[in-house]
C-alpha cells in the first residue's frame, strides 16, 4: 500500500530501538511514499550521524531505525526532506521545494530546531536518485548507495557549505549541473564517491569521485 504526506503535513519517524530499548518507529511502506507541497519528512535515525530522538546518548548513540519504502519516494515542492538509514526499492525524485535560500535563520522543531534542509544519508536506493530545483539552507547526499543514475541539477543552498556529495556508491552515472555551490565534499570530513558509470558536468571532478 502506498502512502501520501498531504500538503503542509509533517511526518517525523526518528525514534529507534536497541535491545531492550523502547520500540522503534520503523516505517514500512509497501508501495510509494509521496510528499506533497509544503510537507516535511524526517525519516530514520542512526548512531553518530543522526542520533534517534529517544536515544539517551545524543552524541554518539546506539539506537537506530530500519525503514523500508518498497516503491518510489517522491517529493514535489516539499518544505524539508531528511531521510536516514532507509531502504527505498525504486526511485527517489525530489523536485523543487526546500524553503528557500534565505531559510538558514529559521529553527524548525520537527528538525531538532535546524533550518529546513534536504538530506539523503546512509540510504540504499534501488533505482535512480534525482534532485532538481531544490532551494534551502543545505542539501547533502552522503554515504548512500544508488543502483541507478544520480542526477543533481539546479539546486541552490544558502549555506556555502551546501550541496555536499560525499562517500556515496553510484552504480550508474553521476550527473551534476547548474548547482550553486557546485557539489563538494565541504566540511563533512568525508571523501570522494565511488561511481561505476560516468561522472559528468560539475561532478566530473577528481576531488568528488574515484
Amino acid at each position: 500500500m502506498s502512502a501520501t504526506l498531504p500538503p503542509g503535513g509533517s511526518l517525523v519517524a526518528a525514534t529507534g530501538g536497541f535491545g531492550a530499548a523502547p520500540a522503534s518507529s520503523d516505517l514500512t511502506v509497501g508501495g510509494n511514499l509521496e510528499v506533497q507541497a509544503g510537507g516535511l519528512l524526517n525519516l530514520g535515525c542512526e548512531p553518530i550521524h543522526y542520533p534517534c530522538l529517544n536515544d539517551p546518548d545524543q552524541v554518539v548513540g546506539t539506537f537506530s531505525t530500519h525503514d523500508t519504502i518498497a516503491g518510489d519516494l517522491t517529493a514535489d515542492n516539499a518544505f524539508a526532506l531528511v531521510v536516514h538509514h532507509t531502504s527505498i526499492g525504486r526511485n527517489v525524485r525530489v523536485s523543487g521545494g526546500g524553503g528557500g535560500i534565505d531559510s538558514c535563520p529559521k529553527s524548525i522543531p520537527a528538525l531538532e530546531f535546524a533550518p529546513p534542509y534536504g538530506d539523503i544519508e546512509d540510504d540504499v536506493i534501488g533505482g535512480k536518485l534525482t534532485i532538481t530545483g531544490w532551494s534551502s539552507c543545505w542539501l547533502g547526499v552522503v554515504r548512500s548507495t544508488v543502483l541507478g543514475d544520480t542526477d543533481l541539477h539546479d539546486n541552490v543552498t544558502g549555506d556555502p557549505d551546501g550541496n555536499e556529495v560525499t562517500n556515496n556508491t553510484v552504480i550508474g552515472n553521476l550527473k551534476c549541473s547548474e548547482n550553486n555551490p557546485s557539489p563538494q565534499i565541504g566540511d563533512s570530513v568525508g571523501g570522494p564517491s565511488t561511481v561505476l558509470g560516468h561522472a559528468t558536468g560539475q561532478c566530473a571532478n577528481p576531488a568528488l569521485v574515484q
